[in-house]
């Protein structure tokens, strides 16, 4: 039996909160806001596992929230990875100032 719009549950963490069609169609392109901080991305990552650890959302937007907290899960890397390389760079002999 489908659910009517208002019973939909709704998933927080990506901007403003979104029912889990919009996440399910936004997470197939694996789209990440421009400017997006690191801080912002775990904090979507934390909404979106919360979400799929209830067992409260339809198996479409379940496969769309675990896309895109792949997404995200792969831009954190990158960008801790980031952050390393230039710690490395800072404390190699030679770059001391």
């Amino acid at each position: 039996m489908a659910r009517s719009k208002s019973e939909q549950p709704e998933l927080e963490g990506l901007g403003d909160t979104v029912a889990p069609q919009a996440v399910a169609q936004e997470a197939a392109v694996h789209v990440l806001p421009e400017g997006l901080t690191y801080d912002e991305a775990v904090r979507q990552l934390e909404g979106l596992v919360a979400q799929m650890e209830s067992g409260q959302l339809p198996l479409e937007a379940l496969l769309g929230a675990y896309r895109q907290s792949s997404a995200l899960l792969g831009w954190c890397r990158d960008r801790l990875q980031g952050v390393e390389d230039q710690i490395k760079r800072f404390d190699s002999p030679g770059q001391a100032g």
